[in-house]
């Protein structure tokens, strides 16, 4: 079922297609009698969409269809981009900026929508699932070919994205393009005015540093958090109860805004370190607070509310994450303040809420719930430390997604292998079953990723989906528990008798795709990730042909902290 709005319409049909049992030819034989038509006021998001509307059906159909804005001619018949030619003033609909519409008034095609993204994704949506068009990755795409388009068969429809933030934090997915198909407004993608924008955040996170830098220690060591005692300095958090510390930190925000006006939200967040402040005043609002969150959520509300006034359209967001994740008993976030949630230390193999790993970062879920309206989340799909290492977390991906949209959660970061090259296992198809669930979390999931690993790999697919399946039935009896720091040498679900029958399906997917060059690679590529498990395990013997794939595809790390180069030398290489 799709996360749809009910499209209030007077010519709605329940969702039936128009004109049924009538055909409306938009292309025949290679010919159409169509253009498209822009508005004359046009923004870069509704020119470009019409560009590659125009681009893709010359490619589906052989069919030309002209651009042009709206009062340029009188075009037989049309399709009308964020044009709604045929209603009155009055009848007007109002959309959000990512929310879109698409329906038939006679023989044309009207896609209506918010600007500065909704009328683009309402073409990629007709692009998509009228048309049968898809981008797998930003290499990796299957536009169908047809010799005719028929325009009866297209579903009335009004739409908008199940978050407001959506960043599916990939190597690959920062591609602007395959962001853009894929309905992500993230930060770290790459999309400029043309591909509609996106949302943009300044600093990134852990900004405390930033706001005060270790250099200042030694005038003000009392900026500083104390720790058993003792002022902290170096890399540290900050005493969030000192008044001048509060004071720099506005002055900070406030410049941050003035060199970064396209910042749409700015990041106050502690320090990736433990530690925090311990003095007296910050013990105090722990106790009243009853949760480290305490001190942070004070000291960033009196920043927005100080924003608020010159900037009522900017953000403060703040993590809670590491020792900061319980939420407080007293103090509400600001309306202007986003919480970004972090489970750090969750057990990714099981849903959260089947797993007694996870009872606890459940529970502060539903307490920061009940806080807050604006709740975002910082997820992680990936093992930090061992990227190539199979990671089986689609059935929690699937199900954090779901229990994140049911607990009011309206902003999603999902981090997966995010460096240069890429090359984590199973990253194209979770980042782009990701991207799916972000607009609609209700999406028939299993069969997304099915119709991607047809896509990517090929005649291998059947088998890609039994591999996987056999990965997720090592953990499904919920004994096999696994983090994002988890080594090779502790993990359950790989025993040798697993990997023996994991390398069966990969002989049988390289044979199916022997003709297949591309689609080898990749399977080969995958192929690679029980081969680094068996290295991490003191079996060298494929080394030489593992540090080729990796090198040949592009990759640059192996996990977080380590690029591929310096591993390659640690094994003797």
């Amino acid at each position: 079922m799709r996360f749809a709005l009910v499209l209030a319409m007077a010519i709605a049909l329940s969702g039936a297609a128009w004109g049924a049992g009538r055909k409306v030819m938009l292309a025949d034989g290679g010919k159409s009698d169509y253009t498209i038509v822009i508005p004359a006021d046009a923004i870069p998001s509704e020119v470009y969409a019409a560009n590659d509307l125009a681009k893709t059906l010359k490619e589906i159909c052989g069919a030309d269809l002209p651009v042009k804005k709206m009062g340029e001619g009188n075009p037989k018949q049309a399709i009308y981009l964020g044009i709604p030619y045929d209603r009155k003033e009055s009848d007007k609909v109002t959309y959000g900026p990512e929310e879109f519409a698409i329906r038939m008034s006679g023989a044309n095609l009207v896609i209506e929508g918010g600007r500065p993204r909704g009328v683009m994704y309402g073409v990629y949506d007709f692009l998509e699932d009228d048309l049968g068009c898809r981008w797998f990755t930003s290499k990796v795409s299957r536009i169908p070919k047809m010799s005719k388009i028929d325009l009866s068969k297209v579903k009335q429809r009004r739409e908008g994205p199940a978050f407001e933030y959506r960043e599916s934090f990939y190597w690959d997915s920062f591609d602007a393009a395959w962001a853009a198909h894929n309905r992500q407004n993230g930060s770290n993608q790459h999309l400029t005015e043309k591909e509609g924008g996106h949302i943009v955040y300044y600093p990134g996170g852990h900004s405390f540093s930033m706001i005060i830098g270790e250099d200042q220690f030694a005038a003000h060591p009392e900026y500083f958090a104390m720790v058993n005692g003792a002022r902290r300095g170096g890399y540290s958090q900050l005493c969030l109860t000192n008044p001048d510390v509060l004071r720099l930190a506005k002055v900070a925000v406030r410049k941050w805004i003035a060199e970064h006006p396209e910042a749409s939200i700015v990041s106050v967040s502690q320090n990736d370190c433990d530690g925090p402040c311990e003095c007296d005043n910050c013990k105090k609002v722990v106790e009243e607070e009853g949760a480290q969150s305490g001190p942070i959520l004070r000291f960033v509300n009196a920043i927005a509310d100080d924003i608020a006034k010159d900037y009522p359209d900017k953000l403060i967001d703040t993590f809670a994450y590491w020792y900061s994740t319980a939420p407080p008993k007293v103090t509400k976030p600001r309306p202007n303040v986003r919480i970004r949630m972090c489970p750090i230390g969750a057990c990714e193999a099981h849903p959260y809420t089947a797993c007694d790993k996870d009872t606890q970062f459940v529970d502060i879920l539903k307490g920061w719930s009940k806080l807050t309206d604006h709740l975002y989340i910082w997820h992680y799909n990936t093992d930090f430390a061992h990227y190539m290492m199979p990671f089986p977390d689609f059935v929690e991906l699937i199900s954090s997604i779901r229990l994140y949209k049911e607990n009011g959660v309206v902003g999603l970061f999902m981090e997966g292998m995010y460096n240069q090259g890429g090359g984590g296992s199973m990253d194209e198809v979770k980042s782009y079953f990701i991207a799916k669930m972000m607009w609609d979390p209700n999406v028939d999931v299993w069969a997304v990723i099915d119709d991607f690993l047809a896509g990517y790999y090929g005649k291998a697919g059947p088998k890609m989906r039994e591999y996987i399946d056999l990965l997720h039935s090592q953990v499904a009896n919920g004994k096999n528990h696994f983090f994002i720091y988890t080594s090779p040498n502790d993990i359950g679900y790989l025993p040798p008798e697993v990997i023996t029958n994991a390398e069966k399906l990969f002989d049988a997917m390289e044979k199916a795709v022997a003709n297949d060059p591309d689609a080898l690679r990749r399977v080969r590529h995958e192929r690679m990730c029980l081969e680094y498990v068996k290295i991490a395990r003191g079996d060298k013997t494929n080394l030489d042909a593992f540090l080729k794939v990796c090198h040949d595809d592009g990759m640059t790390m192996i996990s977080e902290g380590q690029t591929l180069n310096d591993w390659q030398k640690a094994m003797g290489k």
